[in-house]
């Protein structure tokens, strides 16, 4: 395999900028959006508004993650059709259960004439009501049972502790303020349901919203005083994996950061963690986004190479593009 890391180096700048990164294709989120009946959102600036001053939306879009991301296999297609939906509506049909929960906060606040999630924190019980009703819609809706594997109404009662508490607020300062570590231990110590590599998911994508580069393809130093923190903003998913073990740069890299000559003597787990920090760290000393490294990658490996494939061949098909 080629090792050549200027060849390297111009792969990594080929996907940080993909042409498949569209920041105005809202993607999933407005899909789950429209199934539950919640208005969806025309363009980004909107979006990004809402992340940045709508406790409601920031605890919907919470929502959204912890049951989209929970391993519910039950699917359902959009219902408008969205651009993001025509592009693969194959694998991107909408999971029902958050859309469940959703349909479900909905009906709660209309039975109890209530206009926002603050006037229903009155009411007694209020997680044991809605995972309820939740179950209720499900089976009616979708004609399945609700998958309580692992959930239960404890898990509605964290989200809503983490709003009722003030903490929706203290995740999106601390994602402001590039402490991505302290918002992922916000996450994980106060949400049942999310694990670690969800939680990253969730502050990548806050931090496109809230944060003055989080867009943008070019990293400054001045903001971080340890590129180690830029770990806690790149999960790794099978494409970023993938495709990442596919450069010679970052394999060799990570390797060392391993300790270790083969990286099948690894667990994922263990594995997984280290290569956020090495794509973290690449990224940092090449002074580019490492969140658009993640996201490019993925989004590489869905649209150009799409089906299973030797890692010298995604390489190969690397170069070809980026070269």
């Amino acid at each position: 395999m080629n090792t050549n890391v200027d060849d390297d180096m111009k792969i990594i700048r080929g996907i940080v900028s993909c042409e498949h990164i569209d920041f105005n294709d809202l993607g999933w989120i407005n899909c789950n959006l429209h199934n539950a009946d919640i208005d969806d959102f025309e363009n980004r600036r909107d979006y990004d508004k809402a992340i940045k001053t709508n406790d409601e939306f920031l605890f919907i879009f919470l929502i959204i993650y912890n049951f989209e991301k929970g391993g519910f296999d039950l699917k359902l297609e959009c219902k408008r059709q969205c651009n993001w939906y025509k592009k693969d509506s194959k694998n991107n049909r909408v999971k029902t259960h958050p859309v469940s929960v959703l349909l479900a906060l909905n009906e709660l606040k209309e039975e109890y004439s209530a206009d926002s999630i603050d006037q229903l924190l009155k009411i007694e019980n209020l997680a044991d009501k809605w995972f309820k009703k939740a179950k209720s819609i499900h089976k009616s809706k979708f004609k399945r049972c609700f998958n309580e594997r692992g959930f239960n109404s404890k898990y509605l009662e964290s989200l809503i502790e983490f709003y009722k508490s003030g903490k929706i607020k203290e995740l999106r300062k601390f994602v402001i303020k590039n402490q991505f570590d302290k918002a992922h231990d916000l996450i994980l110590q106060n949400i049942r349901g999310i694990g670690p590599k969800l939680a990253k998911f969730i502050v990548r994508d806050l931090a496109f919203s809230l944060t003055e580069w989080g867009k943008s393809e070019k990293l400054d130093w001045s903001w971080f005083k340890d590129p180690e923190i830029l770990r806690y903003i790149v999960p790794i998913d099978r494409w970023v994996r993938r495709i990442s073990l596919s450069i010679p740069l970052i394999c060799s890299r990570l390797k060392k950061e391993l300790k270790c000559s083969d990286l099948a003597d690894n667990t994922n787990r263990s594995l997984d963690e280290k290569l956020s920090l090495t794509i973290s760290k690449v990224c940092y000393e090449m002074k580019l986004n490492p969140m658009r490294f993640d996201l490019g990658a993925f989004l590489f490996g869905v649209y150009e190479i799409q089906k299973r494939a030797h890692i010298s061949e995604i390489y190969e098909k690397l170069k070809e593009k980026f070269l």
